[in-house]
């Protein structure tokens, strides 16, 4: 009897700790796989307005924004030092409940009425369509305000300058 109460409790034990595992990568995909339908979004709303639209990451790597351009001003590289900035948030998103996600390498992104993908910020007198590479990660135990270097999940979704899109 001993010996089938050890043998449940550690059939018990692995089956929770692969549990909480495939939960958090459950998670993480679900954070990827909103991020690519915001793109969609962002495309669709530049297609729909005739106007730019921003992907914009937080300092923190928490959240991001899509941004509508609101004033056609020629130059987005000074909207974040300008008091007339030239966009307004249409939808912000915390993926992974104020987990860190983005290390902040790429700042945001642009798209445009037909779909080409722009480095933000940047000058639309000089409009150069570049390839823009997002990095995901969970970090390994993550806890609130803790920082850590460990990743247990990374992967990386590319914008292509003429549209695509690489998971």
């Amino acid at each position: 009897l001993l010996v089938s109460v050890i043998i449940v409790g550690v059939l018990l034990g692995l089956v929770l700790t692969v549990g909480r595992h495939t939960i958090k990568r459950s998670e993480f995909t679900s954070t990827l796989n909103q991020f690519v339908s915001d793109v969609a979004y962002a495309r669709q709303l530049a297609a729909r307005e005739n106007r730019y639209v921003a992907v914009v990451f937080d300092a923190t790597g928490t959240e991001y924004t899509i941004q509508l351009e609101t004033k056609i001003s020629g130059n987005i590289a000074a909207a974040e030092s300008d008091a007339d900035y030239n966009f307004t948030v249409v939808k912000r998103v915390e993926p992974m409940n104020g987990q860190q996600f983005n290390d902040g390498s790429v700042k945001g992104f642009l798209v445009n009425s037909v779909g080409e993908t722009y480095k933000f910020p940047y000058d639309l007198l000089n409009p150069e369509p570049a390839r823009v590479t997002v990095r995901f990660f969970r970090v390994l135990g993550a806890k609130e305000g803790e920082p850590s270097t460990a990743y247990e999940i990374e992967r990386y979704i590319t914008l292509t300058p003429l549209g695509g899109l690489i998971v």
